[in-house]
C-alpha cells in the first residue's frame, strides 16, 4: 500500500495539497500440495491449492492445467507421465491471480520371467523346475518378490525370490499350470508376469530278460 500526494503552487506560491491512497490487492501465500512427489504409474494424483485474498469476503477461483475457472481448489486425475501441474488462482472480486507449479513423477516397474513380455510356456516331465524372472527394470528401493500359483498342487520354495523352484504332486499329467510373479518396489508400485508350465508325462521303460 502507499500514499500519493499532489501539490499545485501558483505564481504567488499558493498552494492546494491533495493525497490518493493506492492499496494493492493480491493473492497471498500460494501453494499446491500433492498426496505425493513421485506416483506409481496409473495412480490417482491428488493436489489442494490453498491460497488467501487481501480482500475480505471474497471468493477464490481455481483454474487446473488451462480448464475452466471452478471453485474447488482440489484436483485428482490418474498419472500415466511425468506431469506439470499448473494452477492459477483467481480472486474473483479485484481479478488478482497468481500462479503456482507443482512437477510430479511417475514411477515404474516392468517385468519379464520368459523370452518376452506376457505369458510364455516352460515345459517339464519331472516333479519340479526352476523359474526365474530374466528381466526387472525400474521402480525405486529393493525389489519385493511374491510367486503364486493355480493349481492347489503345487508348491513353492524360495517364493520371495527372484528365482523359485516350483514343484507339483498329484497332478494328472499333462497338465498346463499357471505361474504368477508379483514384483514391488518400496513405493509399492508393481509389476505382474506370469508363465505357464506344462507338466508333461514322464518317461517310463522296462527291460524283459529272457531266460534260457
Amino acid at each position: 500500500n502507499s500514499i500519493v500526494q499532489l501539490t499545485v503552487t501558483d505564481d504567488k506560491l499558493c498552494q492546494a495539497i491533495d493525497t490518493l491512497k493506492i492499496q494493492t490487492q493480491a493473492i497471498q501465500n500460494p501453494t499446491l500440495t500433492a498426496n505425493a512427489s513421485t506416483l506409481c504409474k496409473g495412480t490417482t494424483l491428488e493436489v489442494i491449492a490453498n491460497a488467501q485474498s487481501s480482500v475480505n469476503n471474497t471468493t477464490l477461483a481455481y483454474n487446473w492445467n488451462n480448464k475452466d475457472f471452478i471453485v474447488n481448489n482440489k484436483f485428482n486425475a490418474k498419472i500415466l507421465n511425468d506431469t506439470l501441474i499448473t494452477t492459477i488462482i483467481k480472486d474473483n472480486i479485484t481479478n488478482c491471480q497468481a500462479v503456482v507449479n507443482q512437477q510430479v513423477k511417475v514411477q515404474e516397474i516392468q517385468l519379464v520371467i520368459g523370452d518376452l513380455i506376457g505369458i510364455d510356456t516352460l515345459e517339464t516331465c519331472i516333479d519340479s523346475i526352476n523359474v526365474a524372472t530374466k528381466t526387472v527394470i525400474g521402480g525405486t528401493g529393493k525389489y519385493t518378490y511374491s510367486w503364486t500359483g493355480n493349481d492347489v498342487n503345487q508348491t513353492f520354495k524360495n517364493a520371495d525370490k527372484k528365482q523359485v523352484i516350483v514343484s507339483e504332486k498329484g497332478l494328472i499329467r499333462p497338465t498346463l499350470t499357471l505361474v504368477n510373479l508379483t514384483v514391488s518396489d518400496d513405493l509399492g508400485c508393481k509389476a505382474k508376469d506370469s508363465v505357464y508350465v506344462n507338466w508333461n508325462s514322464k518317461v517310463s521303460t522296462s527291460i524283459e530278460k529272457d531266460l534260457y
